[in-house]
């Protein structure tokens, strides 16, 4: 039997996330688990606005044992990945995280920092688009070899979205791709890769199925498993793969950059430089370690592990239960 245990916590980002929301704060909740001795830890942090759970009703599904949903099965896939169980050894891991790049993610351009040694950055879009704009216009032109993303969250209309792609001029062949300008529909975005010469990116959820229009799939490690992604990329030969951490605890950027580590690796697939850091975008936790990031890579700090050096095993728990067994993801 493995014996599960979690601990809630809360982050206050320092400015609003995306264009659906204001800088509320983040509910989210550690997993522990022990199978016979051996320990494992996830994250699970939802998004209720876009349709997940709370946290609440996930802490009561876990005591439940009912693991349905795709977050707690993905928490159960990374216990397992962590533990020692079945998985590569920390020495291993860390290696595999440190050579994952990743974007440097900015969510108001207003605030934008140095970004002369930064090849990607990806941009929260949508709430003030004629202000966003000309900030991204200037930007562009300031460090012509950045490459942008674009991330709207579904937040535009298709009139607005084709208003404002004409807007960007030669600016275009800047941006390396445009993550879910409005709600997917196959054949408007197929039309939209022509007609603007653009790169579009879907943010993947587990129960869709895309029939093109998408250049980019985006994976979310804290949702998806690698059974997810395998079933489309097979279905869409030559499709670009960019993992994202899901904006939760640190942990979670560790645990997203190793997830796609092992995916391109068991995928045999061209890495890609992902969203794989995101502790600038919270104010800092209280006796929590710091990530590292340097030259585009996290870098875990020494002595530092699945564990944060011993940080989570002291920190408050509380029984959820037992389970028969940890999820294979």
């Amino acid at each position: 039997m493995v014996k599960l245990s979690y601990s809630p916590y809360e982050l206050q980002p320092k400015s609003a996330l995306n264009a659906v929301t204001e800088n509320q704060v983040r509910k989210g909740f550690l997993v522990r688990c022990d199978w016979q001795g051996q320990i494992g830890f996830a994250d699970v942090c939802s998004w209720p606005v876009f349709g997940d759970p709370t946290r609440d009703e996930l802490i009561e599904d876990l005591k439940k044992g009912r693991i349905d949903h795709p977050l707690l099965q993905q928490a159960l896939w990374f216990c397992r990945r962590t533990s020692g169980f079945d998985s590569d050894s920390w020495a291993e891991a860390r290696d595999k995280v440190a050579s994952m790049k990743s974007h440097r993610l900015i969510t108001d351009l207003s605030k934008a920092p140095d970004l002369s040694q930064t090849p990607f950055t990806k941009v929260k879009m949508g709430r003030d688009l004629k202000l966003e704009t000309h900030a991204l216009l200037q930007l562009a032109e300031a460090y012509p070899k950045t490459k942008w993303r674009l991330d709207f969250n579904s937040s535009m209309k298709p009139d607005d979205f084709e208003a404002w792609a004409v807007s960007l001029g030669g600016t275009k062949s800047q941006i390396d791709y445009i993550e879910d300008p409005s709600p997917y529909n196959s054949r408007q975005w197929a039309d939209w890769q022509k007609r603007f010469q653009v790169s579009l990116a879907l943010d993947m959820t587990p129960d869709e199925e895309p029939h093109g229009g998408f250049d980019v799939l985006v994976v979310k490690p804290a949702k998806q498993g690698l059974s997810d992604v395998e079933w489309i990329v097979r279905r869409h030969p030559g499709l670009r793969v960019v993992g994202t951490t899901y904006l939760g605890h640190p942990l979670t950027d560790l645990l997203s950059a190793y997830f796609m580590a092992t995916l391109y690796s068991e995928f045999e697939m061209e890495a890609e430089v992902g969203g794989y850091y995101s502790g600038h975008q919270f104010e800092p936790q209280q006796g929590f370690p710091a990530l590292g990031f340097e030259k585009g890579c996290l870098k875990p700090q020494p002595g530092m592990h699945w564990g944060y050096g011993g940080v989570l095993e002291n920190i408050p728990w509380i029984a959820a239960g037992e389970i028969d067994r940890l999820s294979h993801g």
